[in-house]
C-alpha cells in the first residue's frame, strides 16, 4: 500500500499517564502489520494531548509524519481545505462507527457537529487528526496547515503555569506579556501572578478554568483549523458564549469546528452537521437552516 506523508502534526488526546484501549489497539494493529518504526512514532505522539499549535512544527523538526499506517485510513496533503471522502471510521475490531460520504471544511468556516452520546463524534476528530487509523476512505489536510484540537479536558504538562498555557510550545515561545494578555482575555487574569509557579495544574484548577486555559492556548497559537470537542461544556452558557465571541474576534481566519449539545452554540456557527443513526453506524448529515427550508 502506498504511503503518503502529510503536514507535521502533534497528535495528543490522552494524558501520557493514562494510556488505555486506544494505544493498546494501535500497538496490536501496527505489530501485526510489521511496522515497528511507525508504531513507535505513533504511540509516542498519541499519548500527549490531541492538540497542535503552529509552534509544534518546530517541536517536531518539520518532519513529515506518515499517516497511512498500513491500516485503511489514508491521509494526503494538498488543497486549501480539509476534505473527507468516503470515510468510514471503525472500532479496532472492525465495527463501523461513523460514515462521512463527503465533507469539506473551508477557510474561516464555523461548523457545529451534534449527535447523541456514543455516536463517534470524538472518534471522528481523532481520525481527522491522524491518531485513529481504523477505517476506510481519505482525509485530506492542506499542506502547511496547523491543527489544534481541544478536548473537554485539556492536557497540562507538570511544570509552570506559563508552560501549561503555551503547550505544546516551549515556555519561552511566547512572551510573558502575551501570556498575561490571553489569560486576561479568557477571564483568568487572577492567575497571572502564578505564571512561574510549578504544579499539577490539572489537579489544582477546576475543569472550567482548565477549559478557559485551553481557549487561551488556542489564542496564542492561532491555528489554521481549531477543533473543539465539547471544550467549553463545563462553563455556564454566558461564559461559553463570551469565549466563542472572543474566538471569532481574535481568530477571524481560523476554521472552527465544534462538538457540542447546547442549542446556544448554534448562534456562533453558520453551519450545522448532525450524526444520525443509519443502520449499524452513524452518518454525518448536513442540517438545512430553517430560513433555507
Amino acid at each position: 500500500m502506498k504511503r503518503v506523508a502529510d503536514p507535521p502534526i502533534f497528535d495528543a488526546y490522552l494524558d501520557p499517564s493514562q494510556r488505555g484501549p486506544i494505544e493498546h489497539a494501535l500497538e496490536k494493529r501496527f505489530a501485526q502489520a510489521g511496522q515497528q518504526r511507525v508504531r513507535e512514532q505513533r504511540l509516542d505522539r498519541a499519548g500527549a494531548a490531541f492538540e497542535l499549535g503552529a509552534a509544534a512544527r518546530q517541536q517536531l523538526g518539520q518532519r513529515a509524519v506518515v499517516r497511512e499506517l498500513g491500516a485503511v485510513l489514508r491521509a494526503h496533503t494538498g488543497g486549501e481545505a480539509i476534505e473527507l471522502q468516503q470515510l468510514l471510521v471503525r472500532l479496532p475490531h472492525g465495527e463501523p462507527v461513523v460514515a462521512v460520504d463527503a465533507l469539506t471544511l473551508r477557510d474561516g468556516e464555523r461548523t457545529l457537529i451534534t449527535g447523541p452520546s456514543g455516536a463517534g463524534k470524538s472518534t471522528l476528530f481523532r481520525a481527522i487528526a491522524g491518531i485513529w487509523p481504523f477505517g476506510d476512505g481519505a482525509v485530506t489536510i492542506p499542506a502547511g496547515a496547523t491543527l489544534m484540537m481541544l478536548p473537554q479536558r485539556p492536557y497540562f504538562p507538570i511544570g509552570s503555569l506559563r508552560a501549561a498555557v503555551v503547550y505544546p510550545s516551549e515556555a519561552g515561545a511566547f512572551s510573558e506579556a502575551q501570556v498575561r494578555e490571553v489569560l486576561a482575555a479568557v477571564g483568568l487574569a487572577a492567575l497571572a501572578p502564578r505564571l512561574h509557579e510549578e504544579a499539577h495544574w490539572n489537579r489544582i484548577l477546576s475543569l472550567g478554568e482548565q477549559q478557559r486555559l485551553g481557549v487561551a492556548r488556542a489564542l496564542l497559537h492561532a491555528p489554521t483549523f481549531l477543533f473543539l470537542d465539547e471544550a467549553t461544556a463545563s462553563l455556564d452558557e454566558p461564559s461559553e458564549a463570551a469565549l466563542y465571541r472572543l474566538l471569532s474576534e481574535k481568530l477571524p481566519a481560523t476554521t472552527l469546528v465544534s462538538i457540542g449539545h447546547r442549542a446556544t452554540l448554534e448562534a456562533f456557527h453558520a453551519r450545522k452537521l448532525a450524526l444520525v443513526r443509519d443502520g449499524d453506524r452513524f452518518a454525518l448529515r448536513e442540517e438545512v437552516p430553517v430560513e433555507a427550508r
